[in-house]
């Protein structure tokens, strides 16, 4: 099965070519969408944004990895151009709204090209017409000359096969497309009036395909379709987790089911994931979601030569008047959204509470430090003192995160 046939199967509608409002006259005020967590909560901002990526495509250059290597000013322009359209809610941070739009940028580069080779495969299998002469309008006519001739060079086509053979060991594929579990759990809760779905719930939502689950709505006697054995082999295990606690199903999300009965379901007894990544939160270290198994990792990556290690120095420690004001900045987000520490917080927002927190405490960590500058240089010639402005600290820039995991190009 091809992935356009994986796609159509799990009933997964292909990418639009819509431009959103790339191309109409510029807005004299971007319009305000909620961008966090690594996500653009808006289609028309993402349909545009799509469109100025392939608008200013580097010509000769196919990843992700060659354009920030060889073109490292494309990224900036690229989030100048959607910042005329488009811009975060108030009361969002402006450093992690930069960087949601950059890690979006960085997972549409790849999944953009992978769907403009299905594409044109499926086109030429249709019409027989050659590559040359099914360009998209969208496209650069060099850039898609290039494109062709890069797709059909021998050191592609064995990267194609490798990422084909890796994706045919993958035990749980989802069929949730291009949207996060987050935001699916997110558009879930609000069809059910602010009541939070069960993880099983969501898990069936983001793992069976949808005419089984269409099927299931007209009637109740039917099965759900999964995508996977594996997928289903992780829900038959947490469905008999449910019952061995005895769980009221009917409790709903007032019963807060804790993590570590997840991770036996998707482990089948193992206790530790591999990569230290718990499946169905794909973005966050499992080490991070359960600290218990933080001494399992650190185990195996600290202390060899050339080893690395995702668990923080236990040693490290920050000077106690930036500790004061990070707790201060915790506090006060506490303070000003009580509704979110009423509840269980779920991944994305404890990715932008965290996220929040980092902020602080690099402008903390700034002002701590120039600080003990100002201190150091009294003794210095008092002729010097108009000469001393006021540092410009700015916005710091999106974190890089590539994605090194395998896929069929």
């Amino acid at each position: 099965m091809t992935v356009a046939e994986e796609r159509a199967w799990m009933g997964r509608k292909p990418r639009s070519n819509s431009m959103g409002k790339f191309g109409e006259k510029r807005p004299t005020k971007p319009t305000r969408v909620d961008i966090h967590g690594g996500r653009i909560f808006d289609d028309t901002a993402k349909k545009t944004l799509l469109a100025i990526m392939r608008d200013q495509w580097p010509v000769g250059l196919f990843t992700y990895t060659d354009i920030a290597a060889k073109n490292p000013r494309w990224m900036d322009d690229v989030l100048t151009e959607f910042g005329y359209f488009y811009k975060h809610l108030r009361g969002q941070s402006r450093v992690e709204a930069t960087y949601s739009i950059e890690e979006h940028v960085k997972r549409t580069c790849k999944r953009m090209m992978n769907e403009e080779k299905d594409r044109l495969k499926k086109k030429m299998k249709e019409t027989g017409l050659p590559a040359s002469d099914l360009r998209p309008s969208y496209l650069h006519p060099i850039l898609w000359d290039q494109l062709v001739k890069y797709w059909n060079t021998d050191a592609h086509k064995h990267k194609s096969e490798v990422g084909a053979n890796n994706r045919k060991k993958v035990s749980t594929l989802h069929s949730a497309g291009a949207k996060s579990f987050e935001a699916i759990e997110m558009e879930m809760t609000k069809a059910n009036k602010g009541k939070r779905p069960r993880r099983l719930q969501v898990w069936e939502r983001t793992h069976t395909t949808s005419a089984s689950r269409k099927a299931k709505e007209g009637n109740n006697g039917a099965n759900l379709v999964y995508t996977s054995p594996g997928a289903l082999a992780i829900a038959s295990r947490y469905s008999a987790i449910l019952e061995r606690e005895g769980v009221d199903l009917s409790l709903g999300s007032e019963f807060i089911e804790p993590l570590d009965w997840w991770l036996q379901a998707t482990t089948d007894g193992a206790h530790r994931p591999k990569k230290n990544r718990l499946i169905g939160y794909p973005c966050v270290p499992a080490s991070t979601l359960l600290p218990n198994l933080a001494h399992r990792y650190r185990e195996r990556t600290i202390g060899g030569a050339g080893s690395s290690s995702s668990v923080p120095n236990q040693t490290s420690r920050i000077p106690d008047p930036l500790f004061v004001q990070v707790v201060r900045n915790a506090v006060t987000t506490a303070q000003t959204n009580p509704g979110h520490f009423q509840r269980e917080l779920n991944t994305w927002e404890l990715e932008s509470l965290a996220r929040n927190l980092i902020e602080a405490i690099e402008e903390a960590n700034r002002e701590f430090t120039d600080g003990e500058s100002s201190e150091n240089d009294v003794s210095g010639d008092e002729d010097d003192d108009g000469a001393r402005g006021e540092k410009d600290n700015g916005d710091d820039g999106g974190h890089e995160a590539e994605d090194h995991s395998d896929a069929e190009m």
